[in-house]
């Protein structure tokens, strides 16, 4: 029988830790378009959130962020006092025994700051904390691609046909979809889902379901955007389009060709 030791697995060191959470941090505002600092105030709140389940009061609480290196510092600011029997409050006051053997200033009447270990928070602390994070990062992707489609409004842009719900048509514009109505298609054009097709963004609104985007496939203004595209004299402004006009209630040949 072959016999030997095995050496317990040892966890991360704190440096380690830092590291990691460093790096999930900048993969995070990468992947969702949102600024680490919005990040970074969301994990303050969130230690602030969960001192006060945990202890029950965030008066006195501090939380120090490195940005940097994402190195966090939580710490209660407590009065030194003379004796335990002075103590009338352990998360605002301490010892000044206490205060020594922490190396901290032992002056009766000095205020200190004190560290607290956010791993001892207990379970329901760090799953508010962990919540108000994630609600943060939503928040914020829904504010990233809300301000990134205005800017894309009144312009044509590239989607691909997603399903029908009712007579409107879902377009995939990448960050997110759009809704093409029945009055915006053109009249007699089969769209078969996959499809890349160019349409004209033409309103952008925020409601509690997301982002809504309204497209279109019937402006004259999609005409406009594509010649733009297309004539380089156009677009440089040496040649002005002054009119557009579609066949009524039709797909004119002319239009056909640049739409699709």
């Amino acid at each position: 029988m072959r016999r030997g030791t095995r050496k317990a697995a040892e966890g991360p060191t704190e440096q380690e830790r830092v590291g990691e959470l460093h790096a999930a941090i900048m993969m995070i505002c990468q992947e969702k378009k949102i600024s680490p600092d919005v990040l970074y105030d969301a994990i303050e709140n969130s230690l602030r959130t969960a001192c006060k389940s945990h202890f029950g009061k965030e008066e006195n609480i501090g939380v120090e962020i490195n940005r940097e290196t994402s190195e966090f510092h939580v710490y209660a600011v407590k009065t030194v006092v003379g004796s335990p029997e002075e103590v009338e409050d352990p998360m605002l006051q301490i010892t000044q025994d206490e205060a020594v053997q922490l190396h901290l200033n032992p002056e009766i009447g000095a205020e200190v700051k004190v560290n607290i270990n956010s791993r001892d928070f207990g379970r329901i602390a760090t799953a508010n904390a962990k919540n108000i994070i994630t609600q943060k990062i939503r928040e914020e992707e829904k504010n990233a691609v809300i301000n990134y489609f205005s800017e894309m409004k009144n312009r044509a842009v590239t989607g691909i046909v997603g399903r029908r719900f009712g007579r409107n048509i879902s377009i995939n514009l990448g960050r997110a979809d759009g809704v093409l109505s029945e009055k915006e298609q053109i009249p007699g054009e089969i769209l078969n889902p996959e499809d890349h097709i160019k349409v004209y963004i033409t309103e952008v609104q925020n409601n509690s379901r997301g982002p809504r985007i309204q497209v279109s496939r019937s402006s004259r203004e999609l005409v406009r955007c594509l010649f733009e595209t297309e004539v380089a004299e156009i677009a440089q402004g040496i040649v002005t389009i002054e009119s557009i006009a579609r066949e009524a209630g039709g797909q004119p040949h002319q239009d056909r060709g640049l739409v699709q």
